[in-house]
């Protein structure tokens, strides 16, 4: 079997797919805005962790909230293609 005459290969995470024989097109996730989001919603449990603590010494004895009754937060971020020889193109 050859690539990419007969079959196409496309790697994800680009650290080293360039290095490859023939270069592995690949789909390169945003590590900095990952890492950032990640960290954004971190710091929006930990205060509201720190809201339910409060709430719940000022309350009488009511329950502090599950993380099972937390809302979902969803952060969409877009990877990067890097077309390279393993899907057929000469770039």
């Amino acid at each position: 079997m050859r690539i990419p005459a007969d079959l196409a290969v496309v790697a994800y995470d680009d650290e080293v797919a360039g290095l490859a024989d023939p270069p592995l097109t690949a789909v390169r996730p945003p590590k900095a805005a990952i890492g950032a989001g990640a960290l954004e919603l971190l710091m929006r449990r930990l205060a509201a962790v720190r809201a339910d603590d409060a709430a719940v010494r000022d309350s009488d004895g009511g329950d502090a909230f599950t993380g099972a009754d937390r809302p979902v937060h969803r952060i969409e971020l877009s990877p990067r293609l890097i077309v390279r020889a393993s899907s057929g193109s000469h770039a």
